[in-house]
């Protein structure tokens, strides 16, 4: 078994290129990768007698930490999750405050009647 990086793994229509290499000899479960990165990496029984352009070999080490790196990525939350929660945020905080310019207004008008 080999771990091996694919560098510019996605091609101009976003698609993954293999680079020629034999996916049925990756380990399943094994591939990682994500849309924001240039690289994919796996595991493959496939016999590499000569690296492919764009293809090179790692450690186990090197791939276990770009597997951590690609999770990573993978868990943090998209751009339209932090903006909802930051619209969540300022509606609760928007609530707040017209409550307490209510209060105010209330505390105003009977401070002019007393």
């Amino acid at each position: 078994m080999k771990y091996i990086k694919i560098n510019n793994f996605w091609n101009q229509f976003n698609q993954p290129d293999y680079k020629g290499l034999d996916i049925d000899k990756f380990i399943a479960g094994s591939q990682r990768c994500n849309l924001f990165i240039t690289y994919s990496v796996c595991a493959t029984n496939e016999e590499l007698t000569s690296l492919l352009i764009d293809v090179e070999e790692i450690t186990e080490e090197q791939y276990k930490i770009e597997t951590q790196n690609i999770q990573n990525i993978n868990q943090q939350p998209s751009q339209n999750e932090v903006l909802a929660q930051t619209v969540a945020n300022l509606t609760l905080q928007n609530a707040d405050l017209a409550s307490q310019v209510e209060t105010l207004s209330q505390t105003i008008a009977q401070m002019q009647l007393g």
